[in-house]
């Protein structure tokens, strides 16, 4: 197998805090807007030596053609497919030619429509050659991706470059050209840019290595390295996620766009008789076989529809089941959450999976989730197998990113004793525990007192409730006041004189009042749950740990120099520009996400950027570049979460939530002008801290929090 042809992206296992399914809905086969497809397939490779010629596009492209009519209602005419069979059956128009290629993919910004569905498999070889002298994009190694079309040649030192090579930025700009019609993309790469061969009889790389391969001098790709190295070493830092990042997996970004890949970086992607295990001699690409296999299963045995990274995660699903350890396939794309050729997303749905060793069941979700001791989660077939619950587990014990669970019955379902490996999780039942807010009523008023103490304890009597009566208004934690205006939550302690934020919960006549105090109250657990485990983070480094280094500079007047520590504290000012460089400073591959907690209570992603995949190699770097944006005066917070990157990428963007509404409140846009944030970061401390949570062990977790205070002032 190869990674995937294009520079590193976003992927995520989106762990969702407080999933829930939705109702059951069957693939929509005719759903607003038209469908067209183009499956490109290149096995053979004239100018290339025998041992790169491939079997398996050939055969990747009538099955995914099939699945996509029969599953998802394409007509043959709404397919257009490039390989060798179809050159030979039209004539060599369709023949997989670098020409043919760019052609089909402007033809399909010619014809694409607002709301059609558009389709793209690219299966065949991929690689990487040295990016051009000054290039719009860097790379971190000064190398760009590479799509290998079946006239591809070697290295050309004349033009400095692969002869009739396909590079990710061109795949870019056609794909730009088709979403500029409002069209959404579903784009998979089946292919690699890796220079690792696989030397089994059973299985085929679809890479080419770059210097024996192709022929690239070892000088030049040396050379091309040396460049980027300098060039990160600067001040000026414009990788991956800079303004100008805009190759085809950053065009995710922009929305309208999924991109699946085969493998990550430094892996390979293969072509094998599929499926394992079998007599057959059929040869297909292991990605595009498992999606089909996936899709097909799905359709089957579930009335739920799929989304685009639950199909990932099942395709991981099925590696794992088939005893591989390699390669791991990623997803971008700000719209991974949504159903397979729909329209419709599930942005709350789960992907915690149960698995079993030594007669224990464990969760891969954590405190980091949502989880508490106590909550109880529903259970699923694995993905892909059917949506009917097959029983309930309870949480027994919990860490920062897993969970011990034991199986109950739990609300009619009775007790399961052989619960399935890989079983999808939803949280049935949050126990919120020592964490439940004490809430009073207070007013003026008698009879709005009366009212809302009786609103209080309704609600705190309710099942899986997040706050209780506090038993006096001294001893309260959040206040429900209530005055002409409308009623109010407000901070019970710790003002310091200050007149307190009150958060707008609506009229005392709104019948659905108590379900938007309880929704509030949930969100400022979060908020604080989240601020109280990092902040108990050890100081102490532990040795091994994962190591991340941020270092934010301000960037005034053209120059930039580091943020620095005044007397009190960090502040950043209304219109300040910052820019962010992020590095993985250890041995590990790490999987790495910013959260903006506001006063408001808000939860921002910061990183990665939307659509982008957050995986960093050793030594990678990436940067963005924030502006900064304040109305009034606030003490705000920036997490930083790392993990070990293993298996597909995980992401806590999912742990977003919006602000509460407060009063009275300023009508400009308040902390944030850019969607990447303000962040201030722990490396200001100094390079590649190591925090650990005091209560576990965190060799494979790195968690850091800043807090700062954020002016309207403007700086000086």
């Amino acid at each position: 197998m190869n990674p995937r042809t294009v520079s590193s992206s976003l992927l995520g296992l989106f762990l969702a805090t407080f999933a829930c399914y939705g109702q059951n809905l069957a693939p929509d086969k005719k759903s607003a807007g038209g469908r067209h497809a183009l499956l490109i397939g290149c096995t053979h490779y004239p100018n290339l030596d025998d041992k790169f010629q491939l079997k398996g596009p050939a055969n990747d492209i009538p099955i995914f053609a099939k699945v996509l009519g029969d599953l998802y209602g394409f007509d043959k005419s709404q397919i257009v497919a490039l390989s060798e069979a179809d050159g030979k059956a039209r004539g060599k128009d369709y023949l997989p030619t670098r020409s043919a290629i760019e052609r089909e993919f402007k033809a399909l910004a010619q014809k694409a429509k607002a709301g059609d569905h558009v389709v793209i498999l690219m299966a065949g070889h991929g690689s990487q050659q040295p990016e051009p002298d000054n290039p719009t994009d860097p790379e971190p190694d000064g190398l760009d991706e590479i799509f290998l079309p079946r006239d591809a040649g070697t290295w050309d030192g004349s033009i400095g470059k692969i002869e009739n090579a396909i590079v990710d930025d061109e795949i870019a700009g056609w794909l730009k050209a088709i979403r500029a019609k409002n069209a959404f993309i579903w784009i998979l790469f089946d292919c690699c840019h890796s220079g690792t061969m696989i030397r089994d009889q059973e299985e085929v790389s679809r890479s080419v290595s770059p210097e024996k391969g192709l022929k690239i001098p070892a000088q030049v790709l040396l050379a091309a390295q040396k460049k980027a190295d300098a060039r990160f070493a600067g001040k000026k830092i414009k990788a991956r996620g800079g303004e100008n990042h805009t190759g085809p997996v950053k065009a995710a970004q922009d929305g309208g766009i999924v991109a699946l890949y085969a493998a990550q970086p430094q892996e390979v992607t293969l072509e094998r008789v599929m499926p394992p295990r079998t007599q057959g001699t059929v040869v297909y690409g292991l990605f595009s076989y498992t999606i089909c296999q996936m899709l097909t299963q799905a359709a089957k045995n579930q009335t739920r529809p799929l989304t685009y990274e639950e199909l990932l995660q099942g395709v991981f699903n099925q590696y794992m089941g088939w005893g591989r350890t390699y390669p791991t396939p990623l997803i971008e794309g700000e719209e991974k959450n949504r159903e397979i050729l729909g329209n419709k997303a599930w942005t709350g749905r789960s992907a915690w999976l149960l698995t079993k060793s030594a007669n224990q069941y464990r969760v891969n979700a954590g405190t980091l989730q949502g989880l508490t001791r106590g909550s109880i989660l529903a259970v699923y077939p694995p993905l892909g197998q059917g949506d009917k619950i097959r029983g309930h587990v309870k949480v027994s014990a919990v860490t920062t990113l897993a969970a011990d669970v034991e199986p109950i019955a739990h609300d009619g379902t009775p007790l399961a004793k052989d619960l399935p490996e890989e079983g999808v999780c939803q949280m049935a039942l949050a126990d919120w525990g020592d964490v439940r807010l004490k809430v009073a009523a207070d007013s003026a008023d008698g009879a709005m007192k009366t009212k809302l103490a009786e609103l209080v304890q309704q609600a705190s009597a309710q099942k899986g409730s997040l706050f209780a009566v506090a038993p006096t208004l001294s001893q309260a934690d959040w206040v429900l006041r209530g005055d002409a205006q409308g009623v109010f939550l407000v901070p019970g302690t710790g003002h310091a004189g200050k007149t307190p934020t009150a958060f707008a919960m609506g009229k005392i006549e709104d019948a659905k009042l108590a379900q938007k105090v309880d929704a509030s109250l949930q969100r400022i657990v979060r908020a604080d749950m989240l601020k109280r485990m990092v902040r108990d983070a050890s100081e102490s480094a532990q040795p091994g740990g994962l190591k991340v280094e941020i270092a934010i500079q301000l960037d005034k007047g053209g120059k930039q120099t580091p943020l620095a520590w005044k007397s009190d504290g960090f502040v950043v000012h209304d219109d300040d520009a910052l820019t962010i460089r992020i590095k993985n400073a250890g041995t590990d591959t790490i999987d790495v996400t910013i959260l903006y907690i506001d006063s408001q209570y808000g939860i921002k992603a910061l990183y990665p950027p939307k659509g982008r995949l957050n995986r960093l190699e050793p030594k990678q770097n990436d940067s963005v570049t924030v502006d900064i944006a304040a109305d009034e005066d606030a003490l705000e917070h920036l997490v930083v979460i790392a993990v070990k990157g293993e298996g597909p990428a995980t992401d806590f963007v999912s742990l977003e939530q919006p602000v509460l509404d407060a009063k009275p409140r300023a009508t400009s846009e308040r902390g944030l002008k850019s969607p990447f944030g303000a962040i201030l970061q722990k490396a200001m401390y100094g390079p590649a801290g190591t925090r650990a949570v005091s209560a576990e062990p965190l060799s494979g977790v790195f968690l850091s929090m800043t807090s700062w205070k954020i002016t309207p002032e403007r700086r000086r």
